[in-house]
């Protein structure tokens, strides 16, 4: 029994220490055994939980990464979509302008510019491209060269020739749904 004792103090939690009768010697190689098997049952729980807890750091470094990568991504997309607007305003006796513009999500579908003719006619061009995202900012992106593309002799209607909106909902207090109010073409444009 000494041995399997030492065998046991040693690390080696499979050993077993032999109880062949019922005296105070086997009661106590007994309590070994079971002690053994708890420590054995003890250190494969704590070697699982480890494996756990190193998995979950790498899942959670490999997630954070994969975060820091896609902010950095929409923060570009964001200065991109940024640098597409007027850097000031025009300085016009004739009229005070001022802009503001503060976007829901990192890029979107907001625009707006302007442009001075050579006759001195100002044309200012708002905007809000349905959505959100990088399908938002191609469309502002369009629309910026069309704006800028323009010569001073088109009209109005030549730039809104492919504008639109999406449909109008409308939604009740006393209603319990939302209704769409049908067009039979776009809301703007034609």
């Amino acid at each position: 029994m000494s041995s399997g004792v030492e065998q046991l103090a040693g690390g080696d939690l499979e050993t077993r220490v032999a109880a062949r009768d019922s005296d105070e010697v086997s009661v106590l190689a007994q309590g070994f055994n079971r002690m053994a098997e708890q420590l054995a049952e003890d250190q494969r729980r704590l070697r699982e939980q480890e494996r756990a807890r190193r998995k979950e750091e790498v899942e959670r470094n490999l997630l954070e990464a994969e975060n820091a990568r896609k902010t950095q991504e929409l923060e570009e997309a964001r200065l991109f979509q940024l640098s597409f607007l007027p850097g000031t305003v025009p300085d016009d006796p004739r009229f005070r302008v001022a802009v503001l513009m503060k976007t829901a999500t990192e890029v979107g579908g907001d625009y707006y510019d302007f442009s001075t003719s050579q006759r001195g006619v100002l044309t200012v061009a708002v905007g809000d491209a349905t959505g959100h995202g990088a399908t938002a900012a191609t469309m502002v992106t369009v629309i910026k060269s069309l704006f800028t593309a323009a010569d001073d002799d088109s009209s109005p209607a030549s730039l809104l020739d492919s504008a639109g909106m999406p449909p109008v909902l409308v939604h009740r207090p006393s209603e319990p749904s939302v209704s769409e109010v049908a067009f039979e073409a776009l809301p703007l444009g034609r």
